[in-house]
């Protein structure tokens, strides 16, 4: 039993004092399929999930895996411009895909869906939730441009004595020296995936 999916499920809704209807009323599922969930005879899935999510105040993230709970979520969803890395290195960004999330973050937040594998710690297709009002810390995931690059980076932010890096994800990359040719344009602050 233990740390489970389904035993983080009944937890969080036993800890929000909600019924098992009350949580299938908002997800559009019926009390058995809660309870399904809780007892682990199935998981919830897709927009199943996502609306269970948003229901138990807590990231997919946090159901799905554990850990901890997840304090950059705002309990509330807000549509934000889903955009590519090429978009992000851009001054001006158009875009008329949305993104829903609950993501505690900004007005100017946006999304970013990742493609590529060489960034290590992001499954395939993730979404990053990027909010540029944000100041970044020693730690952080940015995203950051470099001046003559096609797209914008993803990388891990390092203060070390005078001088600040942008070190990679992976670790077949160098990291990168804060410099003119530089600029921080926002902190990941969530990895969002839709299954």
């Amino acid at each position: 039993m233990g740390n489970s999916l389904h035993t983080r499920i009944a937890k969080r809704r036993k800890e929000l004092k909600l019924t098992q209807k009350e949580v299938g009323e908002f997800i559009g599922v019926s009390d058995v399929s809660v309870g399904k969930w809780e007892k682990g005879e199935s998981s919830p899935k897709g927009k199943n999930l996502k609306a269970l999510a948003e229901k138990l105040q807590c990231s997919m993230d946090w159901i799905i895996h554990g850990g901890n709970q997840d304090t950059n979520f705002s309990g509330s969803s807000k549509k934000i411009p889903l955009i590519t890395l090429k978009d992000a290195n851009k001054k001006d960004i158009d875009t008329h895909i949305y993104w829903e999330t609950c993501a505690d973050v900004g007005l100017n937040a946006y999304a970013i869906q990742v493609y590529e594998s060489r960034i290590v710690n992001f499954t395939d297709k993730a979404i990053i939730i990027v909010d540029p009002d944000e100041k970044p810390q020693q730690g952080d995931i940015v995203v950051a441009r470099i001046k003559g690059t096609v797209e914008a980076v993803i990388k891990k932010l390092v203060f070390d004595g005078p001088n600040t890096y942008l070190d990679s994800l992976n670790s077949t990359y160098k990291p990168i020296e804060i410099n003119d040719r530089c600029s921080i344009l926002g902190v990941v602050k969530r990895v969002e995936v839709e299954l």
